[in-house]
């Protein structure tokens, strides 16, 4: 039987916890449970609902399928980790090799005791995304590649709010309409609304500069950090800096994200936000009837996330009026072509002043019916997301 400190000692050269301190460490090997398996006994079978995540502490674990061996997995090494995503089937099997000690966390223990630790969601992420890349060299049953990559998808629906939402806050109503069309099966872009205290709402939109698995992957981590940053700090400079953060770790990876950030404060009537490269929002003034594009020099934009450790974070506001709208949206829309021609800023620009006076569902269906009038196909180049609000008296 171990003791909470040498469960500690152990961690602690593990690679999820590796930046974790000692006081999150003594946590985490308080919820870890010892399992003790003999020689080729079964630890779990492919089919059976992910549940756990394994540590081996002492001996080896076989990972095979359908009577073959992928891979064999040693001390300080993790077996079922893609259990802390959901709790889809296991994609393989797991045998001890010769008598085997493991520590054992569920999915629901793991999450409660990671909340707010960022640094052990980075290194989850690593973790993942190198096992995925080594599972996905190994492999030579396409089959499998694909089963995963539909995990992956249906990862990312779920992550993402409701297409539609609506917050009343006594004679103030904000209607939300937003959608997200990734051009593979799992795409780069995201896009979140929260409620937040006083009176306020956050709204978001990111753009990973990759696509497939592992830009999903950072999609449900930006995920991650976004809501456990904004239980402790919901300001704009709070969720820019732990964003660039978790970015900055994966450079090397050569994925980087433009994210922008709004608060929306409905007390005040203001609108503040803070762009880290993303595309310039639209804000309709309703009534003045105009449409402002928020890039000029009063709207410099913050660099892209993950460039620098540290990020500069630039913050503007202006005033909003009943009827006003808020248009945020992915690069996808302007880079839409149609036989190598873009439908570039000036036909969107366009299309918004011809619509911005609709409701926020309208005014997103107008938007995708004129681009796939325009490209003439019924999926895109890249990755297509919108996030409209529009604010009005009950």
């Amino acid at each position: 039987m171990l003791s909470i400190d040498e469960k500690a000692s152990f961690l602690k050269n593990v690679r999820f916890f590796k930046d974790a301190s000692e006081h999150d460490l003594e946590e985490f090997a308080a919820v870890f449970q010892e399992a003790y398996f003999k020689d080729d006994e079964d630890i779990f079978y492919e089919g059976d609902e992910g549940d756990a995540i394994y540590l081996i502490v002492d001996g080896k674990v076989r990972i095979h399928s359908s009577g073959r061996e992928i891979v064999t997995r040693s001390r300080y090494e993790c077996i079922g980790e893609m259990a802390v995503i959901d709790a889809a089937p296991r994609s393989a099997s797991a045998m001890s090799i010769g008598d085997t000690m493991l520590l054992r966390i569920t999915r629901d223990d793991f999450y409660r005791t990671a909340q707010g630790k960022i640094g052990i969601f980075q290194n989850l992420l690593k973790t993942l995304a190198g096992r995925l890349r080594e599972e996905t060299e190994n492999r030579v049953a396409s089959a499998r590649l694909m089963q995963d990559i539909t995990r992956a998808r249906e990862l990312q629906t779920c992550i993402l709010p409701p297409e539609d939402f609506q917050f009343t806050y006594g004679d103030k109503i904000v209607d939300i309409s937003a959608l997200s069309r990734p051009a593979e099966k799992v795409g780069g872009d995201y896009y979140d609304y929260v409620e937040l205290p006083e009176n306020k709402i956050g709204l978001a939109i990111g753009d990973v500069t990759s696509h497939g698995f592992h830009s999903g992957l950072m999609v449900f981590t930006a995920k991650s950090c976004l809501y456990t940053q904004i239980k402790h700090d919901f300001s704009i400079p709070g969720v820019i800096s732990v964003l660039n953060n978790m970015v900055h770790s994966f450079v090397q990876s050569g994925m980087l994200m433009t994210f922008c950030y709004f608060i929306i404060d409905l007390e005040s009537q203001t609108m503040s936000f803070c762009n880290a490269g993303h595309p310039p929002p639209y804000h309709y003034r309703a009534r003045s009837k105009q449409l402002i594009a928020l890039k000029d020099d009063i709207y410099k934009n913050t660099q892209i996330m993950g460039i620098d450790e540290n990020i500069d974070c630039e913050i503007h506001q202006f005033k909003w009026d009943y009827g006003d709208t808020l248009i945020l949206y992915t690069d996808g829309i302007t880079e839409e072509q149609y036989e190598g021609e873009y439908f570039g800023d000036e036909r969107f620009e366009q299309l918004l002043k011809e619509n911005s006076q609709l409701p926020p569902h309208e005014l997103k269906n107008a938007v995708m019916k004129r681009l796939h009038d325009y490209s003439r196909k019924e999926t895109f180049t890249d990755d297509v997301t919108m996030l409209i609000a529009n604010i009005r008296e009950a």
